[in-house]
């Protein structure tokens, strides 16, 4: 290994860059408010602002190798970053963000590190080992530290104590990528992270050398609007391609029998479809059952998709069919060849409409087609002007 080997400092700036990402997930999450920001080496190695660029946390990673010394009384990760918040007003502040030390290493016992962690915390304790060791130890690599912890006041030590969070053993860069994907599971399936992750990963990147950009004049923040309008667009691109055709043949003859038995059949039979129209109408329904269950299995589909999808389809059928309705009611027709002839017409528009698809850009139309059969199956929709009276006998007669 060369003697100007950078591949600590590499990594601290990789950790920094994905743990970004993943800190502003975890406060999307957990506030649900969009206009907060993020930023890399403006307070902290990172921090999270309000929508005023005020900060809320702030953040100090230390990736440390897996032999490296439990942080400790003396470590100069904790005296570094005490001097780094000392040294920021705005960190230093009493009312000051919530501060966060993250450590790959363990945490000493009995140390002030040790009475800084989520359970069992003594900031007084704290206090009292920290100002003791200040004026006691004589590493050089300290000193500047130690210096800043004298120099501040007692109530100012307290308070970023009481504000400080020590995490022992948080995951290395590596480990960033399954922390990142477990928020994103309920934004797009398991099936698709690695790729979705991907993606989303280059386009972050290029965020983070414009925040890092020293040239850079605008704020050099990511906001969480902008984050969610990238992964919905990501999100989006990758449902389409998600949305996996099997071939027709999958569809067996005995389903194909058996499908003649359901209720739109009959609907179609009142508007003289003819036996080819039939048996096609039965593939597409089989097909478009199929790959509906077989998408929404997969996480490929979205309920919420399927139920906006459905609800155009019934909203377009139910507007052509008020409109076949009024002109048959204002030509006074009452003929039954003319109404089984308006209700075919009906069905040829409906069946060749790409205005409602299952996904924009999907161009696949049978899934619409069996989608409507499906929905035909129901009482509410079909292509005969006296549809609802023929289902409603039909019925009496299976009763």
């Amino acid at each position: 290994m060369s003697a100007f080997d950078a591949s600590a400092s590499m990594l601290g700036f990789l950790h920094q860059m994905r743990w970004a990402l993943y800190e502003m997930l975890v406060a999307i999450r957990v506030t649900g408010d969009e206009t907060i920001r993020v930023s890399i080496e403006t307070y902290d190695d990172v921090a999270v602002h309000d929508e005023n660029g005020r900060p809320l946390s702030a953040v100090q990673l230390k990736q440390r190798g897996t032999d490296a010394q439990a942080l400790s009384d003396g470590h100069a990760d904790l005296w570094k970053t005490l001097r780094v918040w000392l040294s920021n007003p705005v960190l230093a502040d009493k009312s000051g963000p919530r501060l966060y030390l993250l450590t790959t290493t363990g945490v000493a016992d009995g140390s002030a590190p040790s009475l800084l962690m989520n359970e069992d915390r003594d900031t007084d304790r704290a206090l009292i080992i920290l100002d003791g060791n200040a004026t006691s130890l004589h590493n050089k690599e300290t000193k500047k530290g130690r210096l800043a912890w004298e120099n501040a006041d007692q109530a100012t030590k307290l308070a970023l104590l009481e504000r400080m969070t020590v995490v022992a053993n948080s995951p290395r860069v590596h480990d960033v990528d399954s922390l990142v994907g477990r928020e994103l599971l309920a934004t797009v399936s398991a099936k698709r992270i690695d790729e979705f992750l991907h993606r989303l990963w280059g386009w972050w990147d290029s965020r983070c050398i414009d925040m890092l950009d020293p040239d850079r004049t605008e704020p050099r923040l990511v906001t969480a609007s902008d984050l969610l309008g990238r992964m919905r667009t990501l999100r989006d691109e990758i449902r389409e391609d998600a949305l996996t055709i099997a071939p027709e043949s999958d569809v067996d003859a005995v389903s194909i029998e058996n499908g003649y038995d359901e209720r739109f059949i009959a609907q179609l039979k009142w508007v003289n479809a003819n036996a080819s129209t039939l048996q096609r109408a039965v593939v597409d329904y089989l097909r478009a059952y199929a790959h509906t269950t077989r998408w929404i299995r997969d996480g490929e589909l979205f309920d919420s998709e399927l139920e906006r999808y459905e609800r155009d389809l019934k909203s377009e059928w139910e507007v052509h069919f008020s409109d076949m309705c009024a002109e048959l009611d204002m030509d006074g027709v009452i003929d039954d060849k003319a109404r089984a002839r308006a209700g075919w017409d009906l069905f040829k528009l409906l069946r060749d409409s790409t205005q409602v698809l299952v996904r924009a850009g999907f161009p696949e139309a049978f899934h619409a087609r069996g989608t409507r059969y499906r929905i035909a199956n129901g009482s509410t929709h079909g292509w005969h002007p006296d549809f609802e009276q023929r289902l409603a006998a039909l019925l009496e007669q299976v009763g």
